[in-house]
């Protein structure tokens, strides 16, 4: 205990005054820098996460109209790819073209989860990348911000 108290008036005499940051190493004066400058939400997407949005896109796209053999897979499109919330994911919006029958949304979206995994694929070798993207597929209506998901990450 002694020696505690011989450190604390050594201290006293080194400094003016003791601060909340004495005794703090540079290294953690620039952790907490750090993380108080970090903003809480998703950086917005970059040239290169909407160019592989586009790219994911198209093989999906070209997927549905051509590697399956259900007319309802055949009737959706690609409305828009978005990031979910970053290019490690992406949200792929479907919906069905405008000739295509009354949908049931419901079925569709477990079609859609049905072939999840070959659609990754599709997209894997689609895009140059060292890891291809998760997909979280989304079926609804074409102006519909929600509803079911099928996803694969």
């Amino acid at each position: 205990m002694k020696r505690k108290q011989d450190l604390d008036k050594v201290w006293r005499e080194l400094c003016a005054g003791l601060d909340a940051d004495d005794g703090v190493t540079t290294d953690e004066l620039k952790r907490q820098h750090s993380r108080s400058n970090q903003h809480s939400g998703p950086k917005p997407a970059n040239k290169s996460t909407l160019r592989l949005c586009a790219q994911v896109g198209k093989a999906i796209d070209l997927a549905l109209s051509a590697d399956f053999g259900d007319e309802d897979l055949h009737a959706l499109r690609v409305a828009h790819v978005e990031p979910y919330p970053d290019a490690r994911r992406l949200r792929v919006h479907l919906c069905p073209s405008a000739e295509a029958r009354m949908p049931d949304y419901t079925s569709l979206n477990a079609k859609a989860q049905a072939v999840a995994h070959r659609l990754a694929y599709v997209t894997a070798a689609a895009v140059h990348r060292k890891r291809a993207p998760g997909l979280v597929l989304f079926v609804a209506p074409e102006n519909a911000d929600n509803g079911g998901e099928a996803s694969h990450g």
